[in-house]
């Protein structure tokens, strides 16, 4: 597969940051949060594709999230495995129930 494994998303985003009038400081600090946000978009979309390879968008991706990235991670990593835990509970007591 080549490109497009979301209809070239990435490339709506970058148009939307080029549309938005650039009026006020926080407008254009915005305009430049789209444009990282587009660039890991594109770099998640030709991984998904394969035309790149697995981790590729990475850095696209923590340059987006910034500083909070790492924080932002963590919080999925914790809430993945409550959930885990939750299932885990459910399945261990579902078979001390059968015995």
């Amino acid at each position: 597969m080549s490109g497009g494994s979301y209809d070239y998303a990435f490339g709506r985003i970058s148009d939307l940051a080029e549309q938005i009038r650039p009026t006020t400081a926080l407008r254009r600090a915005f305009i430049k949060h789209l444009l990282k946000v587009a660039a890991a978009c594109h770099d998640i979309e030709w991984v998904d594709s394969s035309d790149y390879g697995p981790g590729d968008e990475d850095a696209a991706i923590r340059a987006c999230l910034g500083k909070d990235g790492p924080a932002m991670q963590l919080s999925e990593v914790v809430e993945d495995a409550r959930r885990v835990m939750k299932e885990l509970r459910a399945a261990i007591e579902k078979q001390g129930g059968a015995e």
